[in-house]
């Protein structure tokens, strides 16, 4: 409650301090609404879900590393350069998630 509390309040007083000129007049009354609620919907309803599933995840991902790391020592080497490969990916694909999102959002509004 508090974290939507803090985004919307935050997003609101940069919305109310923005040029007329520069913001009022070219996004409509209804993009705003629709951005606040649904920004405050995805941090009240699903952000704590992810954040238990990222933690299972990464508690998992971790235990299995340390079994490979004990039971085949070689592994070690192959850790590295795979995590470089699977963070430049995700890089990748949070841009392409990104502009996904943006388009969404202004197809909604």
């Amino acid at each position: 409650h508090r974290c939507s509390f803090h985004l919307y309040s935050g997003a609101l007083r940069a919305v109310a301090a923005a040029s007329v000129t520069d913001f009022f007049d070219v996004t409509p009354t209804g993009r705003l609404v629709t951005c606040f609620s649904r920004d405050v919907d995805i941090l009240d309803s699903q952000l704590p879900d992810l954040l238990h599933m990222t933690l299972m995840v990464v508690t998992d991902l971790m235990l299995a590393l340390v079994v490979c790391a004990l039971t085949t020592p070689t592994y070690v080497v192959l850790v590295p350069p795979l995590l470089l490969y699977a963070s430049r990916t995700r890089a990748l694909f949070g841009a392409s998630a990104r502009e996904l999102k943006r388009i969404d959002g202004v197809a909604r509004a």
